[in-house]
């Protein structure tokens, strides 16, 4: 018989993002792998103005996550 195996990523949200969400910090399961496209599922963001880190590295919407990183995702913040 086989186990699934679950697999799990901490997930870090700042700004609009995380109120649009309802968290800012969070470990999720997650199976064979996930885009982070994905953690962003219904909710309408411009992907332009999105930071995306994994453990402390940058990565895109595309990224996929497989378990045990730690991913952190910002609007980009102007001003002047």
């Amino acid at each position: 018989m086989r186990s699934t195996e679950t697999r799990k990523v901490c997930v870090k949200l700042l700004g609009y993002i995380a109120e649009m969400l309802g968290f800012r910090n969070r470990e999720l399961n997650i199976g064979k792998g996930l885009r982070v496209r994905e953690l962003l599922k219904g909710v309408n963001v411009d992907e332009k103005r999105i930071i995306v880190l994994i453990n402390g590295k940058p990565a895109n919407m595309d990224s996929i996550l497989r378990g045990g990183e730690y991913v952190v995702i910002m609007p980009v913040v102007g001003g002047g």
